[in-house]
């Protein structure tokens, strides 16, 4: 398996589903499918996985090390320390059958279908400080339905259109590209006939900033 030229590099307490979305944009490519076949070489799935088990593919690609390029993924951008020392003893490498434990894991990391939280005060502040937010993963602990850090409720869909941020099998997009459409939405007078579309269109959902970490 070929390596990977460019893969971007993780901010703050990513998920790699935050991660891999960025790459999408950054990378220029026109569909999602053609990114997850350049990043896991193999068709869309659900990055909403504690540990997706097509990491080790990636992990092949981004390093000429991959088990430490698999530890790095794992302890950075997905929610495996929060489970690790549940599901191995202290002499047992998280390495040595990751397979396994994988299996042992719940398959999405909040409610049964697996829904996307962000914080609007943090989508603020990223947006201040990087010109650009990202989703957090102490956001997607499960159980979790307030930010730690400012103490607001978490969404996981528009307020005023009520459509989910996360979809099966689909990359997310930027929460503060998402903010901001759904705003300039509200602020329009729409004709009662177009009330039920959503809040943001597919031209705001793939307009993201280019901004790179």
């Amino acid at each position: 398996m070929s390596s990977l030229l460019f893969f971007v590099p993780s901010l703050p307490d990513e998920t790699l589903q935050s991660r891999v979305a960025r790459h999408h944009v950054l990378s220029g490519n026109r569909i999602e499918a053609d990114t997850f076949l350049d990043l896991f070489d193999c068709v869309p799935f659900a990055l909403e996985q504690i540990v997706p088990p097509a990491l080790r593919r990636l992990a092949d690609r981004v390093d000429d090390e991959p088990d430490a390029a698999l530890q790095r993924l794992l302890e950075r951008n997905t929610l495996w320390p929060l489970f690790e020392p549940f599901l191995c003893d202290a002499q047992q490498s998280a390495l040595a059958d990751v397979r396994a434990m994988v299996s042992r894991l719940p398959r999405r990391v909040v409610g049964l279908h697996g829904e996307a939280h962000w914080c609007t005060c943090c989508v603020d502040e990223d947006v201040r400080t990087l010109g650009m937010a990202y989703w957090r993963r102490a956001h997607h602990v499960p159980g979790v339905s307030v930010c730690w850090r400012h103490g607001a409720n978490l969404l996981s869909s528009c307020p005023h259109c009520h459509r989910p941020f996360q979809f099966h099998n689909r990359l997310l997009r930027q929460p503060g590209r998402l903010a901001a459409a759904a705003g300039r939405r509200r602020q329009r007078k729409v004709p009662a006939l177009q009330a039920h579309r959503p809040c943001f269109t597919t031209l705001d959902l793939l307009t993201i900033c280019s901004t790179g970490p």
